[in-house]
């Protein structure tokens, strides 16, 4: 367990050093897209999705990382990366003169999200698999 859990960190570690690099300094959703879609599956698949989840959101909420696009896009690039099928979407919805925009990802019938948002209420206009 503890060396799964290693593994996770520095997953994490490297995901948000990327993320932060290419999306947020940039604004890009395609460089955004592109880099999570290329994501190579590990030939090791020993790690279950359960320890991915939990490590990463517990891990982020540690280092009080609560973006939605971040936490999302982590957790998307890990899941991926040990070859689960997640679907990361960005959606927005304009109601009372404010403009709502969110990322969440969807596996096996659950919403992960940095902020609890009614995702319901959204129009998605970006989803990847």
């Amino acid at each position: 367990m503890h060396n799964e859990n290693t593994k996770v960190l520095i997953d994490i570690r490297s995901h948000i050093f990327f993320l932060n690099i290419f999306f947020i300094k940039q604004n890009s959703f395609l460089k955004l897209k592109n880099y999570l879609k290329n994501t190579r599956g590990s030939k090791n698949t020993k790690l279950s999705s359960n320890i991915i989840i939990a490590t990463c959101l517990k891990v982020l909420n540690l280092l009080k990382i609560k973006n939605c696009i971040t936490v999302s896009s982590v957790l998307f690039k890990l899941l991926r990366k040990y070859n689960y099928k997640p679907k990361l979407f960005i959606g927005a919805n304009y109601a009372d003169k404010k403009l709502i925009s969110h990322a969440w990802v969807e596996f096996e019938g659950n919403i992960y999200q940095g902020n609890p948002i009614n995702t319901l209420r959204l129009t998605k206009f970006l989803e990847i698999e």
